[in-house]
């Protein structure tokens, strides 16, 4: 079982990030009050945080989850259907190479949320 979690704060950026909803422009405030609870409902459930710094280049840079999947032997780091998000792998390689063996997607494939479930 997994007991550590790697976080990024969502960057002032973010209301600029990828979405399908028509829910209007997000808070960037909110959100930041939204993550810091995930973080802390995440130590809640006994989890050890790594934090990034929000990255400005990246407006959806806090969905870390997207750019890597991770098993008891590897992180497989994935490629982002959106170009937009390709460069969001290197930091999370950078810490996940510490812990565990990197392997990367490869050609065309890539991983992607729904932008609707944002």
């Amino acid at each position: 079982m997994h007991q550590t979690a790697i976080l990024r704060p969502p960057a002032k950026t973010f209301p600029s990030g990828i979405t399908t909803a028509s829910l209007g422009q997000p808070d960037y405030k909110k959100a930041l009050e939204q993550h810091r609870a995930y973080g802390a409902a995440l130590q809640q459930c006994g989890l050890e945080l790594i934090l990034l710094d929000a990255d400005e280049r990246y407006p959806d840079g806090c969905f870390v989850e997207e750019t890597a999947i991770v098993t008891e032997e590897l992180a497989i780091l994935c490629r982002p259907g959106a170009a937009s998000r390709r460069g969001e792998v290197a930091a999370v390689a950078e810490v996940l190479a510490e812990h565990k063996t990197l392997t990367t997607i490869m050609s065309s494939a890539s991983r992607s949320a729904p932008a609707s479930s944002r």
